[in-house]
This record gives structure tokens, sequence and C-alpha cells, in this order.
């Protein structure tokens, strides 16, 4: 509406213009003539640069209701996918209202925390780097076909818990992973000489964890181990156990130190 009356108002000084310089050229023709006073002319010369000062204005009007306008279109800085968009058309919002919410899937990141210790552990082990193989898992169970790139997301650690945030780069160019999909990352490394154990073969007690050890008399030693590693399901042993040691399978919750036990089967 007010950009209507901004242009009718225009169209209306322009026109006075032209009727303005008409007039001009008339009243020249005649003072030339001699048939008209020199302030008769200079009072159409005076109407003629009012009604020019007024199409200015007009002008002016009409820009400043164009950029007002320009405003109230919002564009977006990349390209992706907008989210729900709460408003009607015709819905006043204010100034910092959310309109929507832009998300760009070529690209996701997922992110993931690790703990203080761990972290010191693995830097000083050259582990935090792009050379992992880095998988993800998606809630359907399926491994997602792109590899991901580890990179750093805080450069700091968080000390209400203790840990610091990474984030893995994927590709998405079939934009399947949406904004808030969850997953399971899975970051593989190259050890030589690994000690692997299943899941099941241990136990814990008060923050530690133990495995039943057999010894030479075929009687059973409860061991503290040290998890290097954790597998889908298995553990990487990373002290507690050698190459070549004889563990309990499954059964452990019926043992307890010093119990002689038959082996049926060797894994």
């Amino acid at each position: 509406m007010e950009l209507l009356k901004t242009n009718a108002t225009l169209k209306q000084t322009q026109a006075d213009v032209r009727i303005s310089e008409v007039e001009l050229r008339q009243i020249e023709s005649l003072y030339n003539k001699k048939f008209m006073a020199a302030n008769e002319l200079e009072l159409v010369k005076a109407k003629l640069s009012s009604a020019k000062a007024r199409n200015a204005f007009a002008e002016a009007e009409k820009k400043t209701v164009l950029q007002k306008i320009s405003f109230s279109t919002v564009t977006a800085p990349f390209d992706g996918v907008i989210d729900v968009i709460p408003h009607k058309d015709g819905s006043l919002v204010d100034k910092g209202t959310l309109l929507t919410t832009l998300s760009q899937l070529g690209e996701v990141y997922a992110y993931f925390s690790i703990p203080e210790n761990k972290y010191f552990e693995l830097l000083a082990g050259n582990k935090l780097n792009n050379n992992q193989k880095i998988e993800l898992t998606l809630p359907n169970g399926m491994i997602y076909q792109f590899k991901g790139s580890l990179k750093p997301a805080e450069s700091e650690i968080d000390r209400a818990t203790g840990s610091i945030r990474y984030k893995v780069l994927f590709p998405n160019p079939s934009r399947i992973i949406k904004h808030g999909t969850s997953g399971k990352l899975s970051i593989s490394d190259t050890r030589d000489d690994a000690i692997i154990i299943p899941q099941k073969s241990t136990f814990s007690i008060q923050d530690k964890t133990y495995v039943f050890l057999l010894g030479k008399d075929n009687k059973v030693k409860m061991t503290n181990i040290r998890i290097g590693a954790t597998l889908s399901d298995s553990y990487v042993i990373e002290s507690g156990l050698k190459a070549g040691n004889l563990i309990v399978y499954e059964g452990t919750q019926s043992l307890k130190d010093g119990d002689v036990v038959s082996i049926k089967n060797r894994l």
C-alpha cells in the first residue's frame, strides 16, 4: 500500500514538472516579445524549481519504501534445506524473530567427546590425525558409504565434564544424513601384536576390570587388566595379559579366585 501511494505521488510530481516546463516556455516566448514582465518570468521559473524539488522528494520517498521492502526479503547465505516455517504469510514479526532454520547438508559433522586422560594418551601416540579409518554406523545398523576425517571442534577441555570435543567430517552428496541424526563412530587404528579378548570374558569390581586367568594347575586367578581400546564385542588389552595366556571365556559370574576348572575348548 505504501509503495502504491509513493508511486502515485511520484507520478503527480512528474506531471507538475512537465506542466511547469510548458508554462515556462510560454512565458519565455511572451517575455521575448515584450508581452510579459520580468517578474512574471521569475515566478514561473520558481514554480518549476518547486515542482522539481517535490519530484526529487517523491523519488527519495520511493527509494526509501523500496529499501524497506528489500529488508523483508531474506536471502540465504548458502544452499541448503529449509526447516519448518512457523509463521504464515502476513504474520507480524519483530527484529530477531527466528523465521526458519537452514541446514547445509553437502557435508556433515559428527561430534563426540574424548576424556581428558584419553586425549593426552592419543596425543602422545600421535593418534589424533587424519590417518585413521573412521566409519559411521547409521541408526538402522548400516555402515555409511563414505569415510570421515577427524577435526578438532573445541580448543579447551570442558572442566565440568573433563573432556574435549572433536568432530568428524563426512561427505553427504545425497543428503541422506539430516541435522540431528544419531549414529556410532568407529575409529580404526593399526596395532602390532595386539591382545584382544571378548568383552563377555571380563567383569568389573569398583571401576576396575578383571578376567579369570588360568594357571598350570587349572586354577583360575582373578587378574586386573587395563583396556586400551573398545571394539564392537571385544577389548584391546593395554596391560595385564600376555600373548599365550588362557582366560575363562564365559561364565565368570559363577567363579571365584582359586577355583579349579576343566577346559572344554580352547578358542
